[in-house]
C-alpha cells in the first residue's frame, strides 16, 4: 500500500498536496479516525506543513499524545527536523510537555539533537523554566553545559526565565554560572535584566 501510495503522489501533485493538507487539518483538529486512516495509507511519510514541519512534529506541536503515538506505531521519523533542524523533542520542550517528551525519548529521540542555531531541546526547555521537562532530558543524557550558536547555555536560559528552581537543579548538575556567551553575558547578567532577583542572588553565591 505504501509503495503503491508513494507512487501515486509522485505522479499526481494535486493529490499529494490534498491528502497532505487534509493529514495536518485532521492533525489540528484532533480527528484519530482521518489521521489513522491516511496514516495507514503512509501519507505521512513525505507530508511537511507550510511550515516545513512533519506531522509528527506539528501532533507534538499541538500536545495531540494519542495521535503522536499513531503517528509512531505507522513508522514516523522520530528523528524528522524542521526547516530549521529542530525535531519533536524541541517542539515537546518548547511547550513543556514532560508526558510527551518522556514518549518521545523511549522511542528513540535524541536528547541532544540540536538545530541550526546549536539550540537542542535543553535549551528550549530551559528557556521556558519547565523543571520536569529539563530534568527528564538531563537523565536522558542532555548537557547543561551545551552552548547555542550565540553562547547561550541551558542555565542562560533558565536564568532569563526567572525560576530559581530550574536554575538551582542546573548548577547542582554541574552548568557553569560563570559561562559567558559571546555578547559576554553571564546568566546572572540575565537574570539581572529582567528584574528577577531570587535567580540574581542564587547565582552571586556561585
Amino acid at each position: 500500500m505504501r509503495v503503491l501510495l508513494v507512487g501515486m503522489l509522485g505522479a499526481t501533485p494535486g493529490l499529494a498536496q490534498s491528502l497532505r493538507e487534509a493529514l495536518f487539518q485532521a492533525i489540528d483538529a484532533g480527528n484519530g479516525a482521518e489521521v489513522a486512516r491516511l496514516g495507514r495509507a503512509g501519507v505521512h511519510y513525505t507530508a511537511r506543513n507550510a511550515n516545513g514541519e512533519s506531522p509528527l512534529y506539528f501532533a507534538v506541536e499541538k500536545e495531540r499524545t494519542s495521535i503522536a503515538l499513531m503517528l509512531l506505531a505507522h513508522g514516523a521519523d522520530i528523528d524528522a527536523r524542521t526547516r530549521n533542524g529542530e525535531t519533536a523533542l524541541h517542539a515537546a520542550s518548547l511547550h513543556g510537555d514532560p508526558a510527551l517528551a518522556a514518549l518521545l525519548l523511549t522511542r528513540g529521540a535524541k536528547a541532544g539533537a540540536s538545530n541550526k542555531d546549536g539550540e537542542t531541546p535543553l535549551h528550549w526547555a530551559a528557556m521556558t523554566g519547565t523543571a520536569a521537562v529539563v530534568k527528564l532530558l538531563v537523565e536522558r543524557g542532555a548537557s547543561v553545559r551545551a552552548a547555542d550558536g550565540a553562547g547561550n547555555t541551558p542555565v542562560h536560559g533558565a536564568a532569563a526565565s526567572g525560576n530559581v528552581e530550574l536554575v538551582a537543579y542546573l548548577l547542582a548538575k554541574k552548568a557553569r554560572a560563570s559561562a559567558r556567551n559571546k555578547a559576554g553575558r553571564r546568566p546572572v547578567d540575565l537574570a539581572r535584566a529582567r528584574g528577577h532577583a531570587a535567580v540574581v542572588e542564587l547565582l552571586a553565591k556561585k
